[in-house]
């Protein structure tokens, strides 16, 4: 069975080392059974976000993704969080969420 996060495809700034790319995040926030297969754009709408007007992601439900640049101890590379705005059922601005270590 498919998760229920679905993804968003964003160019984003690295909290630990700066370097921006174009990243895949992953939230759970209103995901459904099958969302796993959903890949959008920023200002695309979004099938799990309709009918919601704005919003910011909740602090427990933010965007994950990682850095390969960063060197970590393991090989999947440095995670860290981005919150978003959504407006009009559309993702319209990520950033990235500065983690203390």
């Amino acid at each position: 069975m498919c998760s229920m996060y679905w993804n968003l495809m964003a160019d984003v700034a690295c909290p630990k080392c700066g370097t921006v790319e174009r990243r895949e995040l992953q939230t759970h926030w209103c995901g459904e059974a099958g969302s796993c297969v959903n890949r959008y754009e920023l200002g695309q709408p979004v099938e799990e976000l309709q009918g919601i007007e704005a919003a910011n992601l909740p602090n427990d439900e933010l965007f994950v993704t990682t850095c390969g640049t960063c060197p970590t101890e393991n090989s999947n590379g440095y995670f860290f969080d981005c919150g978003a705005r959504i407006e009009n059922g559309a993702v319209v601005r990520v950033w990235p969420i500065v983690n203390n270590e």
